[in-house]
């Protein structure tokens, strides 16, 4: 739900990355990959169960790491799913907001 770069840009192994996160060519390396294997915090955030549901693969690639917001001009292209993606912006079916919400609150 909460993309991990919105919780990893706060680790510094995402950020700067780490003197051990070096690939098999010698080529230092940064962001999500660096995080996993260094900070046990970030693991246990993005593996947390409260913030982890199923999604439609191509819904889920489409949100990429879009905030939520309201966008009331844009039109569903996800049929019965009113899921609404425009401007780099997405809305969720109105009947999520309260799980989204909680689930912000929880991973905050």
């Amino acid at each position: 739900m909460v993309p991990a770069e919105s919780f990893g840009r706060a680790f510094s192994e995402w950020r700067d990355g780490h003197n051990e996160c070096v690939n098999n060519k010698g080529k230092p390396f940064k962001g999500r990959k660096c995080a996993e294997k260094m900070n046990k915090e970030y693991r246990y955030m993005q593996a947390d169960m409260h913030n982890l549901f199923p999604a439609i693969g191509a819904v889920n690639v489409l949100r990429s790491n879009y905030n939520f917001t309201m966008l009331p001009a844009a039109k569903s292209d996800f049929g019965s799913s009113d899921m609404r993606i425009d401007a780099r912006k997405a809305q969720p079916p109105i009947a999520a907001s309260g799980t989204i919400a909680g689930t912000y609150m929880h991973m905050e």
